[in-house]
């Protein structure tokens, strides 16, 4: 992506904005404004964007090719078993999306990682699939294993429940 003098244009900001998943809200409160209507403006042209905020947004962008380009790491060593995916629902329990925010800044990012990952990984002819959390049904899976919540156990719940659903 050209940048001009530091600067993201209206067109490419925006753009960057909703490949990230963003709403102009989100990336008001990413970018720590007082205001919406800076968001607004740097998207009408009114204004240009900030060499700081083009900088930390192309850093999260960053971030989550990176995510992503890791994640290929895993699956090609692992090619064996379908790369599953794990995303949330907008509503559920904080405490369950709190430790997949904090790397991705908001839901809606993460979210937008899982999807990106999931369509290259079938582009690539990986078996991918995508298991949307339930808070219920891995609840009972913690009280049933007697274990603590974790990354690798929600992986692996999901791997699970991926595989309890195949089923059916």
């Amino acid at each position: 992506m050209t940048i001009n003098n530091g600067h993201l244009n209206a067109e490419e900001y925006r753009a960057l904005r909703k490949v990230l998943g963003f709403s102009q809200q989100e990336a008001q409160n990413f970018h720590g404004l007082k205001n919406i209507r800076t968001i607004q403006q740097w998207e009408k042209g009114n204004n240009t964007t900030s060499a700081c905020a083009c900088q930390k947004i192309l850093s999260l962008m960053n971030t989550t090719a990176e995510y992503i380009k890791d994640k290929f790491f895993e699956f090609r060593q692992h090619r064996s078993q379908p790369a599953i995916f794990l995303s949330y629902n907008d509503n559920e329990d904080f405490k369950y999306i709190a430790p997949i925010i904090k790397e991705f800044n908001t839901l809606s990012v993460y979210k937008m990682t899982v999807y990106r990952a999931y369509v290259e990984a079938l582009s690539r002819n990986f078996d991918a699939h995508i298991v949307i959390f339930n808070k219920e049904d891995f609840e009972s899976y913690l009280v049933a294993l007697n274990v603590e919540d974790s990354l690798q156990t929600r992986e692996n719940w999901a791997r699970l429940h991926f595989l309890k659903y195949k089923r059916l």
